[in-house]
């Protein structure tokens, strides 16, 4: 019983944790709109990187 009280105690501080982060995060983003656009940039060009990193392993791999 205090086993189960102690975990859903801990399950729910860690989601208060994570929303408190989130809340920051969001409005960090809304303070600041360029850092907004940065992340966008960073994951678009993360995801040419690997798409061309991609190619060329399948090129390496047809000779």
């Amino acid at each position: 019983m205090l086993r189960q009280s102690l975990e859903e105690e801990e399950c729910h501080t860690t989601t208060q944790v994570l929303a408190n982060d989130f809340k920051g995060e969001e409005e960090r983003t809304q303070n600041h709109p360029y850092i907004a656009m940065q992340q966008i940039l960073g994951s678009l060009a993360l995801t040419y990187k690997l798409h061309f990193f991609n190619l060329m392993v399948r090129k390496t791999n047809a000779n």
